[in-house]
């Protein structure tokens, strides 16, 4: 896995936390598109009122990952946008906005 990070500071006993046992990939993101997460994230948290755990941007990006994997055999296209209007999502050139509430 990820032999560098085992120290003699975890064993069985205690395993690597969550965020270690992940890989890391970067990722450019359009402009607003962070500031966006980061308000979902808020809401989400809030709405969980201290119950479950920590949701993170992290988080919402591998959920987003899975959804779309899960989904694949629908994704038609060549380009972003190509697979963007075949998902139905706006164009990129115009701002994303959320609702307060979902």
């Amino acid at each position: 896995m990820f032999p560098e990070l085992l120290t003699e500071e975890f064993s069985p006993a205690r395993p690597l936390p969550k965020y270690l046992r992940l890989a890391r990939k970067d990722v450019r993101m359009y402009e607003g598109q962070m500031e966006e997460l980061t308000k979902l994230r808020r809401l989400l948290n809030k709405r969980r009122r201290g119950a479950g755990e920590r949701l993170t941007e992290n988080t919402l990006i591998r959920l987003a990952i899975d959804f779309l994997l899960a989904n694949k055999a629908q994704l038609r296209g060549f380009s972003e946008d190509e697979l963007r209007a075949n998902l139905g999502l706006p164009d990129r050139e115009l701002p994303m906005e959320w609702e307060d509430e979902l």
